[in-house]
């Protein structure tokens, strides 16, 4: 069990210890999809972004926060039937998130549909009639050894069982692009065909008794997107879905509930693959309906008779490959449409868009370094890197690639912790090559250290005795190699590989990672760690010994070391994250003793402030979601932030800053850009200036043997109470002096009670 700070120790303090979580990213690189407009609340948008969260902006897109957040991958974002939820897809099935209580309010689970059992079912599309969930049909697929397969499921009773109304093998092996409930009869169904591996294709399926029997309309066509109109459900569009030519593109209309359909005349001009993936009627005036394709915004303003459209070009960066799109309920000139680079909005109905910010999208790496008051952060994002400077508020992106531009090749950033602008960059890597490169001016400029075919900046440390001096672990795939950089003359830095031992394997991964570097705080002894095994260097990595320690209580060839810190002030007391917890070493690593086990820390970092102040962060792994831990003890207690608390954030790179009372964690992440989490903390040996004003003051503190409480001459002890850290009430005393001589040394709280009510706490240190 993890050794952390109890809720009740956080009630007993008074303090308000809710941390405060921004987004810090630009906002011009937003990916949101599926968006939708609230239809009864004025300027209220909702999204999806790329991975597990809903968003929101309540003033028209202008500004952004996440309403909810979901452990894995959610899609398929729709406002229910009633408008009081918001429906969407995840793994485990479909959920309902109340807009009122803002929580999940209900949760279908994918009905049992595999043949054999082997691979897990996932939605591909649903529709709910109403708003309570009583009526749904959901499109499933499955893996049937190296085929796929799908069956449609449809339920009139919330749930409690489900019809298999449609399988791919008995009608052709024809999958299903959409399936749809008449809003105006809940028995009456939908379902848009595409390909069949039997040379079959398309046609809309139709039943008007609950799947229990098909109609087919159309035959031959590869159908997608299904549009009801909101005041005559009777009358319906559908649009032509990805044929690769076979079927012309065309959007057919039907006033009958569609027992018959015509084509409409609709200007399409030649794309890609000439699909529509979108049909929205105009809720205001329902004669406005806009239409998404893949390289087209279509509207018409005469329900369907006369359309105009507006063509964008392959490479043209505001519109690529609409996905969506969604009238505002208050405005019936302004839509919203989601496309595959960034959300546009359009303030003429389709004819000009203009583009939607948001800071939420993919981050791969974040870096974060301060020099006296100056902080800056560097993060890695489309194909490039991006600069802010706190003290000008300046976001300077370099190197960044348009979102047209699909690559696998990245940059990845290390800030010097030492030398102002002094910054790492190294580009591509992989099979093609790279090259690390130095800036020393936030990275504005840079120049070329060597190449590599390493893709990650591991480690970076500087010489305590000579800024100069640099040393930096480069990793590939398969190892890593450590550099020794001399930047004494800027205009022939020069570099030196430091050979270093073999490693064990560890889970697969190759001996020669190196997962942690420490350099002594006099500059004479190297300290790596690979695998289970630390190894130092005293000749500047000529030779390396085998740091045989006691306590570290690893397995070979299963458990892993991940870092390696020491603290600022005492250069004997180490801290050593693994696989399996985090464990101290007061004597530079002869001996370790674990003070929070059971936690899978990838990083550590001792604050520049007050070194008892240290942060432990759980990377998003397999089988394992992201969390943070943090001590003001020196490691005695810690405070454990979990997923659910850090929205279930995606991440692979942290980094801290920290002041006196706070630690600002800052994210990537998947999807949500660069989150930056501050949190308050009151760190032991920090005087509390209001200490004197709430009405107590302990002394001495730390005390050996009689405590004394002060109370301010305005008010009058009741009693006073001495808590355990883990929030265990010990003594209990009316009197102003208390004999604490029998308590253990340790961490305190005094908790007063004045005879005005007013109820006091403050540490104590029993010595």
């Amino acid at each position: 069990m993890k050794k952390i700070t109890t809720i009740a120790l956080f009630l007993l303090l008074g303090l308000k210890m809710q941390a405060q979580i921004s987004y810090e990213g630009s906002g011009n690189y937003a990916k949101l999809y599926d968006l939708t407009y609230d239809a009864t609340v004025q300027n209220k948008l909702y999204a999806i972004t790329i991975n597990n969260h809903i968003v929101v902006s309540l003033n028209n897109g202008t500004d952004w926060s996440v309403l909810y957040s979901h452990p894995d991958t959610i899609a398929d974002l729709k406002l229910t039937p009633g408008n009081g939820a918001l429906s969407f897809t995840a793994a485990d099935g479909l959920h309902f998130f109340n807009l009122s209580t803002n929580q999940i309010s209900a949760t279908y689970e994918i009905p049992a549909n595999n043949v054999d059992g082997a691979n897990p079912s996932y939605l591909t599309g649903y529709d709910v009639y109403d708003e309570a969930g009583t009526t749904i049909i959901l499109n499933t697929s499955f893996g049937v050894g190296l085929d796929t397969q799908s069956k449609i499921f449809y339920t009139n009773n919330s749930g409690l069982t489900w019809s298999e109304i449609y399988y791919t093998e008995a009608y052709d092996t024809v999958f299903i692009n959409e399936v749809a409930i008449s809003p105006a009869s809940p028995g009456v169904l939908y379902m848009s065909r595409g390909f069949g591996k039997l040379g079959i294709i398309g046609g809309l399926f139709v039943s008007k008794n609950g799947g229990v029997t098909w109609t087919e309309q159309l035959p031959g066509v590869i159908l997608g997107p299904i549009a009801f109109k909101p005041s005559a459900p009777s009358e319906m569009l559908i649009g032509s879905f990805i044929s690769f030519g076979q079927v012309p593109e065309n959007i057919y209309k039907s006033t009958d509930s569609g027992n018959s359909w015509n084509t409409l005349n609709v200007p399409f001009t030649a794309g890609v693959l000439d699909y529509i993936t979108d049909i929205k009627y105009n809720p205001i005036n329902e004669n406005k309906i806009v239409v998404t394709e893949d390289n087209q915004i279509l509207k018409t303003e005469d329900g369907g008779v006369t359309w105009t459209g507006v063509t964008y070009e392959e490479d043209d960066l505001t519109y690529y490959f609409g996905l969506s799109a969604t009238y505002n309920p208050f405005n019936e000139n302004q839509v919203v449409f989601g496309t595959d680079q960034y959300p546009q909005v359009s303030n003429d109905g389709g004819t000009t868009i203009s583009q939607l910010l948001a800071p939420f999208y993919q981050v791969t790496a974040v870096s974060f370094a301060q020099y006296g008051s100056d902080k800056h952060l560097y993060y890695n994002s489309q194909g490039g890197y991006s600069h802010i400077n706190y003290t000008t508020g300046v976001n300077s992106p370099f190197s960044l690639l348009g979102p047209n531009v699909f690559t696998s090749l990245k940059i990845d950033s290390a800030a010097d912790p030492v030398v102002a602008g002094r910054l790492f960059n190294l580009y591509g890597g992989s099979f093609t090559g790279g090259t690390l490169r130095v800036s020393l001016d936030y990275g504005v400029t840079s120049t070329t250290l060597l190449n590599t075919f390493a893709s990650t900046i591991a480690e970076l440390a500087v010489d305590p005795n000579n800024s100069n001096i640099a040393y930096i672990v480069l990793r590939s795939e398969d190892n890593t190699t450590l550099f020794k950089m001399n930047f004494t003359d800027p205009t022939n830095i020069t570099s030196e590989e430091i050979f270093t031992p073999e490693g064990t394997v560890v889970e697969g991964e190759a001996a020669e990672k190196i997962t942690a570097l420490l350099i002594s705080p006099d500059a004479t002894t190297l300290t790596i760690a690979k695998g289970i095994t630390l190894y130092k260097s005293t000749d500047g990595g000529v030779t390396w010994t085998t740091v045989v320690t006691s306590g570290l209580d690893l397995v070979d060839g299963y458990d892993l070391i991940t870092d390696l810190v020491k603290n600022p002030t005492n250069p004997n007391n180490y801290m050593i994250a693994t696989t399996v917890g985090v464990y101290s070493s007061s004597d530079a690593g002869a001996t370790w003793t674990s003070v929070l086990p059971d936690a899978r820390v990838s990083k550590l970092k001792y604050s520049n402030v007050n070194s008892d102040v240290i942060t432990a962060v759980v990377y998003t792994g397999l089988g394992y979601n992201a969390e943070v831990n943090y001590t003001v003890n020196g490691g005695t207690t810690w405070t454990n932030i979990p997923s659910v608390q850090i929205n279930h954030v995606y991440t692979g790179s942290v980094d801290f800053g920290f002041t006196a009372n706070t630690i600002e964690t800052y994210f990537s992440s998947s999807d949500l850009g660069v989150m930056k989490m501050v949190t308050p903390i009151e760190p032991l040996g920090i005087e509390n200036p209001a200490a004197g004003n709430n009405g107590i003051k302990i002394y001495p503190n730390p005390a050996s043997a009689v405590v004394n409480i002060a109370v301010n001459q305005n008010f009058n002890l009741k009693s006073a109470a001495i808590y355990s850290i883990t929030g265990q009430k010990v003594m209990e005393s009316s009197n102003t002096a208390i004999d604490i001589s029998k308590l253990s040394n340790g961490i305190y709280i005094v908790k007063a009670e004045l005879t005005n009510g007013v109820s006091v706490s403050q540490k104590l240190v029993k010595e």
